[in-house]
């Protein structure tokens, strides 16, 4: 007799079958839809034996029915592999072992369920008596655990995948693959657990939830959102992401709906920012209209290449000329999805090609000076960073094809009496070493830095003036340029060049322009650097002055507030300090300031700031310290100042100097830092109050 849930069964079968013939249908070639046919094939074969046991008229033939419908392990495992094909983690199956550790119990789970009973037919068979009967049940307990563990498999591989996208449509596809296994993960337990709970008892409708959620929802999803020709693999959006033109997937609707890192880096947007975004507004000169939302020709999955140069607009309004590469895309049924568009960056070119158009064949040589110092020059302004400048600028120098050098070179820094190699290139240990810290007026790079004159050796190894000599020196050439600022030498530029080769007035006339770019790039960056030292210390005690303090305030204070680790502050102050400018002096009152910083420095950590609060006054900030060790340092600072005798002038040296101090440390109930700093100098005020050269912290105060 047909039952209710026979028939949801034989539905069930049918709905399998369906959706798998439409899936294959689409694309035959996809290995996920492949897989997929193949997995509602054993949906259908399964729920069509339950259709069987539930229409059976005999008792032993249901049973029959029944145990044969064990190869359930069987679909849930193709499950499993369909979730990693679909995820892009079949990698994981392209080995034996983990192939046959998917499928092997799932075999042998459904043949010794099969064979492990007298309904079967199969026992009877067996010629010595021997009975593996009593496997059925725990077999019975271990398919349902292993089952569930590929259920669960499945469902957390394609939660992760699913949370991934960002692609609307594929998102709406990965959700309903979710959906589907949920479905089929969910329905069971409610059959075999929360209902039996609540008395309500139904049949086991684990093929009929397989059958809708895997077979109908994901079929579904894939049938109706099939982004496998618009969506690349893999390792083929890797090539696209790291391309370096930029790229550009633009939908029917002119909207992009793709693009690289190359392409965002050109346009100067974020990827949330230009997703869904109308490429008109990046395409401003009616290209778009034009050529990429044209729906003529649907032959191919590529229509043939157009290139064009145009325009693109940036995020800041800027027009950048771009040589354009679009083609239309088209899936399996020759519908029409989008356009690729690869634009290269021709900035550089259009700027060259502007310049040559300026002048004349009799130029050319001019033209390629003027590069070279382009070059140079995009080199020396991009980076106040000496070391870094130094190296892009000897690279740079060394390309040249303006220039009949080799690859090979340096370049000095002058530092008072010593050369400091900064940047060389294709130089061996023994060569650093020998020219390492070399004096003025020593070999030629030092006779250059002296005497500030180009030097043009033809061979190194025949010069009476290079001094320097190690076992790796070969015959070459070289021209030695010195690097002048205002006609003070900062640096010299040494170039190797072919044995006896020569190098006419012309390039050395370049050299020397090229020289004093550098010359003024090095001064630039060395006055940068002091510049911003003495913006951010004090210059008579070389502390760190109000303003860095404050800054190292703030980091000390959010480090603590995200860490939860203690840190100090140290408040000192010289005693009696107006005493000794009056009856010293202000010019002895800064040397006795001085040489208090200099102490002061001499007892702190690398990682601690000793700054200069004002006039006779110090702060320290002490990081990861607790207000123990603040005191125990405030203490060795105090003792060593009193035992310190300084030297105020040439004739005069005075001892006795002491110092006061207040620490604070803090606590989460401190909010600012300004907080923190009137706890540590009401310390020091209480310290000069009991009597002065002591130190006094705010916790031992008892304040609140």
């Amino acid at each position: 007799m047909i039952t209710l849930f026979g028939l949801l069964s034989l539905a069930s079968t049918g709905i399998a079958l369906i959706m798998g013939t439409l899936v294959i249908s689409r694309n035959h070639r996809e290995p996920v839809n492949r897989i997929f046919f193949a997995l509602c094939l054993a949906i259908a074969y399964w729920s069509f034996t339950k259709y069987e046991h539930r229409i059976a008229g005999e008792y032993d033939e249901a049973l029959f029915w029944i145990h044969i419908s064990f190869v359930w392990a069987l679909p849930s495992a193709m499950l499993l592999h369909f979730v990693l094909v679909y995820t892009g983690n079949e990698r994981f199956l392209q080995k034996k072992w983990p192939f046959m550790l998917l499928y092997g119990p799932s075999v042998i789970i459904a043949v010794l369920t099969i064979v492990s009973d007298d309904y079967s037919g199969l026992p009877k068979m067996r010629p010595w008596g021997w009975s593996i009967e009593p496997l059925h049940g725990r077999l019975t307990i271990f398919s349902y655990f292993y089952i569930s563990l590929l259920t669960f498999s499945a469902l957390l591989i394609c939660l992760r995948f699913f949370l991934k996208q960002d692609d609307p449509r594929k998102r709406i596809q990965s959700g309903l693959t979710l959906a589907g296994i949920s479905v089929y993960a969910i329905a069971p337990a409610l059959s075999y657990i929360l209902l039996p709970l609540l008395k309500i008892r139904i049949p086991d409708i684990s093929s009929v939830t397989f059958a809708v959620g895997v077979g109908g929802i994901i079929g579904y999803g894939i049938w109706k959102y099939d982004l496998l020709s618009m969506t690349p693999a893999d390792a083929a959006e890797k090539i696209i992401s790291t391309m370096s033109d930029a790229l550009l997937l633009i939908g029917t609707s002119g909207e992009i709906k793709n693009i690289n890192n190359a392409a965002l880096d050109l346009l100067g947007y974020e990827q949330a920012e230009i997703l869904g975004m109308s490429a008109e507004k990046i395409f401003p000169d009616g290209w778009l209209k034009e050529c990429i939302l044209s729906r003529e020709g649907t032959s191919g999955s590529i229509e043939g290449v157009s290139e064009i140069e145009t325009i693109v607009l940036t995020r800041s309004g800027e027009k950048t000329p771009v040589s354009l590469s679009s083609s239309k895309l088209h899936n399996q049924r020759k519908q029409l999805v989008g356009t690729v568009c690869i634009a290269r960056n021709i900035s550089e070119r259009k700027r060259a090609e502007d310049l040559i158009k300026m002048q004349s064949e009799g130029l050319i040589s001019r033209n390629a000076e003027l590069t070279a110092l382009y070059e140079i020059s995009n080199v020396v302004r991009n980076s106040l960073d000496l070391d870094l400048m130094l190296r892009q600028a000897l690279d740079t120098i060394t390309s040249l094809s303006v220039f009949n050098i080799e690859y090979k070179g340096g370049i000095f820094t002058v530092e008072g009496e010593t050369l400091r190699l900064l940047a060389s290139l294709h130089h061996a240990d023994n060569f650093l070493r020998a020219h390492d810290g070399i004096k003025l007026g020593d070999c030629l790079c030092g006779q250059a830095a002296r005497s500030g004159e180009i030097i043009v050796s033809l061979n190194a190894r025949e010069e009476d003036r290079h001094t320097k000599d190690y076992p790796e020196i070969s015959d070459h050439g070289h021209v030695i340029v010195p690097l002048k600022a205002m006609e003070k030498v900062t640096g010299v530029l040494y170039l190797y060049l072919p044995a006896n080769a020569e190098i006419d007035n012309r390039q050395l006339k370049l050299l020397e322009t090229i020289a004093a770019e550098l010359g003024i790039a090095i001064e630039n960056a060395r006055l940068y650097t002091e510049t911003r030292t003495l913006s951010l210390h004090d210059p008579l005690t070389g502390l760190a002055n109000r303003r860095l303090m404050a800054l190292e305030l703030d980091k000390a204070l959010a480090r603590a507030k995200r860490t939860g680790k203690p840190f100090s502050l140290v408040m000192a102050d010289i005693d009696l300090f107006k005493n000794y400018n009056d009856l010293y002096g202000h010019a002895a009152g800064d040397e006795i300031l001085a040489g208090i910083a200099k102490l002061i420095l001499e007892e702190i950590r690398r990682i601690d700031l000793g700054a200069r609060f004002g006039g006779e006054e110090f702060l320290l900030i002490l990081p990861d310290t607790d207000l123990d060790e603040a005191v125990e340092v405030a203490e060795r600072i105090r003792c060593k100042a009193a035992a310190t005798e300084f030297t105020c002038s040439a004739t005069l040296k005075t001892s006795g100097i002491t110092i006061s101090l207040g620490v604070a440390t803090w606590d989460d109930s401190i909010g600012s830092e300004d907080i923190l700093v009137a706890r540590a100098d009401t310390a020091l005020y209480m310290a000069k109050n009991k009597g002065r050269n002591r130190v006094e912290s705010w916790k031992r105060m008892n304040i609140t």
